[in-house]
């Protein structure tokens, strides 16, 4: 990516779990030859444990403070990144207001079908274990439903049913064009 001085330090991707934020922040990091940090893996490797692990351990509540740790470490890192959140992670203001202080967010948006349809065969997933069909469909939809004023909180908002490669153009596109209006 050309004229790195000129770009905000953190490209943040937020989205409901299954809305391609870390597919799309891996092709993202290569397109635009930026380093590419999932904070799952990060929370993982810190505490040696699996997310789901952690949710049993510490319940939502107790998860969240480690998630919010583990942001400010990221922040305070010193060169442009792409990093792929937590899809739970909007719903406490300081990370809100963290990331954007510290760079762009990103929203990506997916339908609850897109979302089950990607998810089908996830074990790995606490909201969603040990449901039926119909009630992970239901579960989704309320969790999107009580969610949306969080992910509302975001610079740039793109539709991710589609094709990952369109998508990850468009938001090179668009991140670029909110930068260049900035400066």
């Amino acid at each position: 990516m050309k004229n790195k001085q000129n770009f905000k330090s953190k490209i943040f991707l937020t989205g409901f779990m299954g809305s391609g934020k870390t597919s799309l922040g891996m092709l993202l990091s290569k397109k635009m030859k930026l380093q590419f940090v999932d904070l799952d893996k990060v929370i993982e490797k810190d505490t040696d444990k699996k997310i789901s692990t952690l949710f049993l351990l510490y319940k939502e509540k107790g998860f969240r403070k480690i998630e919010t740790e583990t942001l400010k470490k990221i922040c305070a890192v010193k060169k442009p990144l792409i990093i792929a959140t937590g899809g739970g992670i909007v719903t406490r203001k300081v990370n809100i207001k963290l990331m954007k202080k510290n760079g762009i967010i990103v929203f990506l948006k997916v339908s609850p079908e897109t979302v089950l349809k990607r998810l089908k065969n996830a074990v790995d997933r606490p909201l969603l274990y040990n449901l039926s069909y119909r009630e992970k469909l239901k579960r989704i939809k309320k969790l999107l439903k009580k969610r949306e004023k969080f992910y509302s909180q975001n610079h740039i908002e793109v539709n991710n049913d589609k094709d990952l490669k369109k998508t990850a153009n468009e938001i090179k596109k668009k991140v670029l064009d909110f930068f260049k209006l900035q400066s």
